[in-house]
């Protein structure tokens, strides 16, 4: 049985929280599945058997880390009893904080000091429930960084891409955020992980997931003018490269556990 629930971030908290999510499994046939590939980045919190990376020689992730932004569709495998809590947040906002280069790693996780997440990671082991683990890590949070959030460029430009990618260029979305477009360019891709453009991509994948998702239709031509693609050759490439696959095989099979360790929810809509 795979499951997973999730609590929306209030308004407090959405300067750098989007949401909490709960992911359960236990049972004696193993998921291979897909983690496909998200515009944010998370804590990420395993209190029982934690998942294998197929594509790092078979890697079990850490108990705590932060997950970066993936170019790529992730191989794993969920097996034993899954009992994690992963914290869905803003990149910039995260990297700017804990002060954390996020230019591209080798690794598909990256650690901070035990001293910094081993003492939350305890406590919110210890919570009986999902609701208590949410409370307690808005304490850690409100906790560790009390004074208000300010942006700036790079936030600015994420926020930007996010929100207008799908029908906006990208060098539109570089100039309302004043600046250097380079020095911007650079100190993205430090925060990020990713340059503005492999962003964009992404943000365009899961727009069209997700316009799939909630009309349960699949129309190819529409997908290419929805998404601005030059032509169904180039929005074939760019889906391919992002998560392993053709759309139209990835939208003809059973995506209900990929949904679920994609952080989209229990898969049903």
């Amino acid at each position: 049985m795979f499951h997973s629930e999730e609590y929306i971030a209030n308004e407090n908290d959405r300067w750098m929280i989007q949401k909490y999510l709960h992911l359960q499994f236990g049972g004696a046939t193993a998921i291979e599945e897909k983690f496909a590939p998200r515009h944010d980045a998370a804590f990420v919190f395993h209190f029982g058997d934690r998942p294998i990376l197929r594509d790092s020689d078979n890697y079990v992730l850490e108990p705590f880390f932060i997950a970066s932004i993936q170019r790529r569709a992730l191989q794993m495998c969920i097996q034993g009893n899954l009992d994690s809590f992963i914290v869905i947040c803003n990149p910039t906002v995260l990297s700017r904080l804990y002060n954390l280069d996020m230019a591209p790693v080798s690794k598909h996780s990256i650690s901070l000091p035990n001293n910094q997440l081993y003492p939350i990671w305890e406590q919110l082991k210890n919570c009986s429930t999902f609701t208590q683990r949410v409370a307690l890590f808005q304490s850690y949070i409100n906790h560790s960084f009390p004074a208000p959030y300010i942006p700036d460029a790079v936030d600015k430009l994420y926020e930007e891409i996010v929100n207008h990618a799908i029908n906006t260029p990208l060098k539109y979305l570089i100039e309302t955020c004043g600046g250097s477009p380079r020095t911007i360019e650079r100190n993205f891709i430090h925060r990020l992980g990713v340059s503005p453009k492999t962003l964009m991509r992404i943000v365009r994948f899961n727009y069209l997931w997700d316009k799939i998702r909630t009309e349960h239709v699949v129309d190819y031509q529409d997908l290419v003018f929805d998404g601005h693609f030059f032509d169904q050759s180039h929005f074939i490439k760019d889906f391919k490269d992002i998560i392993g696959e053709t759309p139209s095989y990835f939208f003809k099979r059973n995506l209900q556990h990929l949904q679920i360790i994609s952080g989209k929810g229990d898969g049903n809509s």
